[in-house]
């Protein structure tokens, strides 16, 4: 038997909030045993992927929608905005050299997110941003 779980949250526009989101990931890895190795890569993806879309999307709409689709071979991650999108293809990855000697450390979300994910596919439009992530278990 091959179990399947589902988590819906719409999480309010508040600090700290993609906690919420990696407890329910942790309890639904927990009740499928699922390796602490693969739910500790998967924190990072919903915690990068929420933090990038409450701080980068200029939301108008005061909430971020986050879907997890879990079973023992594979989690799907979706994170949803509603703001003012943007085009992936133009963001630059970080060079690391760059960043030891800057100040300003930050700016690692998507490339973490390429990095941990096994497929990741963003869609983005003046109405929002939809990245859905997908990670083998």
């Amino acid at each position: 038997m091959n179990k399947s779980l589902k988590l819906k949250i719409k999480l309010p526009l508040l600090k700290d909030i993609e906690l919420l989101a990696v407890e329910g990931l942790e309890l639904m890895g927990k009740h499928l045993k699922i390796s602490e190795e693969k739910i500790s890569e998967a924190r990072i993806l919903i915690v990068e992927g929420v933090i990038n879309a409450i701080e980068h999307s200029e939301n108008i709409t005061p909430y971020v929608d986050v879907h997890l689709m879990m079973n023992i071979d594979l989690l799907t991650i979706i994170i949803e905005d509603y703001g003012k999108g943007f085009d992936p293809t133009i963001i630059e990855n970080p060079d690391i050299n760059k960043k030891l000697k800057s100040d300003y450390k930050r700016g690692w979300g998507l490339k973490l997110l390429n990095e941990l994910s096994d497929e990741l596919k963003i869609d983005s439009s003046n109405k929002g941003t939809r990245i859905t992530i997908t990670k083998y278990l």
